[in-house]
C-alpha cells in the first residue's frame, strides 16, 4: 500500500540530520574562535595601550618617532597569574640567552644607513660572518664558541674596516683584532672595545645581532614576566640557506646588492617621524622577560642593560643601554624573519637617545651551512686573513 503524503514528510533523514549538525558545529566554532584584531599605538591611543609598549621606549611613542602597528588575537592578551609570577633565576637568564644555532658557519650582509633627523649622513655596506669551532669535528677548538668577522664598506674608493672577535665557552674574555685600512695592520683592541661606537654608525660590535653579549660579563639583576607587543617580519625573503660550506663571499662594497629599504623618505608617510625604522614592521603580544644587567668590565662605556628576551626562544626584539648614573644612552630593535623554521635577523634599529641620531641595518643576505668538517673553514678567521 503506497504511504500517505503526511508519513513521508515526517521520513527520517540521516543525511539532513548529519548537514544540520555539521552547520551547528561550524556555528559553534566561529564563535569560539579568538576575534582578530589590528590597531595603531601612536600619540593618541598610547593612554589606552600603555602597557603593551616597554617603559623604555614610551617617550619615543609620546614624542611621534614611533609609531606601532599591532595584529592580535583577544587570546593573546591573556596571561596566567602563575605564568606572571614564576621565578627565573640568573642561571635560567644565561641558559635562555645561550647560542642555540644550529650551523657550523653563518654570513649575513646587510645595508646600514646613519640618520641625523630625515637627512641621510653616513651609508654603508656590511658582512657579519660567524664560525663555530665547538660544533666541528676537531677537539682542538672545543672550547671556541665562535669567531666572527665584521667587514664595513663606505665606498668602493675607501678600503674597508675589518675585525675579528674569538669568543670562548669558558670564562676567558674576548680577544678583538682590528685592521685599519689607514695603517694596513691589524692590531689587537682591548674587549671592551666591542661596546664603542663604529664611526658612520651610531652601533657597535654587541649591537649587529641585538645584543651579542658574553654572558660571563653580565650580572643578571631582576627578572620580570611581562606581556609586550613585539616586532615582527612575515615570509621568507631574502634569504639563501645552503647546507656545504663554500668560500666567504667578496667584501661587500658600496653601490653592491639590494637597495637597504631604509629610506628617509620612504618611512616618512608611513611611521611619521621615524626614518629611522624598517618598512612594513607590525608588533604582535609576547610575553617578554624584562632582564636588567650590569657589564663587568670597568673600561666599557655601557655600565648597564635592559633586555627584554622572548621568554619561549631567548630572541632579544629590544635593548637599552645605560651609563653609570642610570642614564639611558640607547634603544636597540632588532625585527627577526622565520626562514625554513629558523630565526634570521631581518633588521637592526638603533637610535641614540643623547644625540637623537639613529642608524637601520637592513640585512639583504643569509646564508648558512652546516658542513661541520669543512677543511680550512677557520682560515678566513684569522688576524693574517683579516689583512688581506
Amino acid at each position: 500500500m503506497p504511504q500517505s503524503t503526511s508519513n513521508r514528510a515526517f521520513r527520517f533523514r540521516p543525511d539532513c540530520l548529519f548537514l544540520i549538525l555539521s552547520l551547528l558545529l561550524s556555528v559553534v566554532a566561529a564563535q569560539a574562535a579568538p576575534e582578530s584584531r589590528q590597531f595603531f599605538i601612536d600619540q593618541t591611543s598610547i593612554g589606552q595601550h600603555q602597557s603593551y609598549v616597554v617603559p623604555e621606549a614610551l617617550p619615543l611613542v609620546q614624542s611621534g618617532q614611533w609609531v606601532l602597528e599591532v595584529e592580535a588575537e583577544d587570546e593573546s592578551f591573556d596571561i596566567e597569574e602563575a605564568v606572571l609570577n614564576k621565578e627565573y633565576t640568573p642561571e635560567d637568564v644565561s641558559k635562555l640567552l645561550a647560542t642555540q644555532s644550529p650551523y657550523t658557519r653563518r654570513v649575513d650582509t646587510f645595508r646600514a644607513q646613519t640618520f641625523h633627523g630625515y637627512a641621510v649622513s653616513y651609508s654603508m655596506a656590511g658582512r657579519v660572518a660567524r664560525v663555530f669551532p665547538s660544533r666541528m669535528e676537531n677537539e682542538k677548538f672545543k672550547e671556541q664558541d665562535f669567531r666572527e668577522t665584521l667587514t664595513l664598506s663606505y665606498s668602493p674608493e675607501i678600503p674597508s674596516q675589518k675585525w675579528l672577535t674569538y669568543r670562548f665557552l669558558s670564562d676567558e674574555d674576548d680577544v678583538v683584532f682590528y685592521y685599519s685600512p689607514v695603517l694596513k695592520a691589524v692590531r689587537r683592541i682591548a674587549a671592551a672595545n666591542r661596546s664603542d661606537t663604529i664611526f658612520g654608525s651610531e652601533l657597535n660590535l654587541n649591537d649587529l645581532y641585538g645584543a651579542s653579549y658574553k654572558t660571563d660579563m653580565l650580572t643578571f639583576g631582576e627578572t620580570r614576566l611581562g606581556l609586550y607587543v613585539a616586532p615582527f617580519q612575515e615570509g621568507g625573503g631574502r634569504a639563501t640557506v645552503v647546507q656545504s660550506c663554500d668560500p666567504l663571499p667578496e667584501e661587500p662594497r658600496q653601490g653592491d646588492g639590494a637597495d637597504s629599504g631604509g629610506s628617509a623618505e620612504g618611512n616618512k608617510g608611513y611611521l611619521l617621524g621615524a626614518g629611522w625604522l624598517p618598512d612594513g614592521v607590525r608588533y604582535k603580544p609576547a610575553k617578554l622577560l624584562r632582564v636588567e644587567a650590569t657589564v663587568q668590565d670597568a673600561y666599557a662605556t655601557i655600565h648597564q642593560l635592559v633586555l627584554y628576551v622572548d621568554s619561549q626562544t631567548g630572541l632579544i626584539p629590544y635593548k637599552i643601554a645605560l651609563g653609570r648614573t642610570g642614564e639611558p644612552l640607547k634603544f636597540v630593535m632588532t625585527v627577526y624573519r622565520t626562514i625554513d623554521g629558523v630565526p634570521h635577523v631581518d633588521s637592526v634599529a638603533v637610535k641614540n637617545l643623547q644625540s637623537d641620531k639613529a642608524t637601520l641595518l637592513t640585512f639583504d643576505g643569509h646564508s648558512v651551512c652546516a658542513d661541520a668538517a669543512a677543511d680550512g673553514l677557520l682560515e678566513d678567521f684569522t688576524p693574517k686573513a683579516l689583512a688581506k
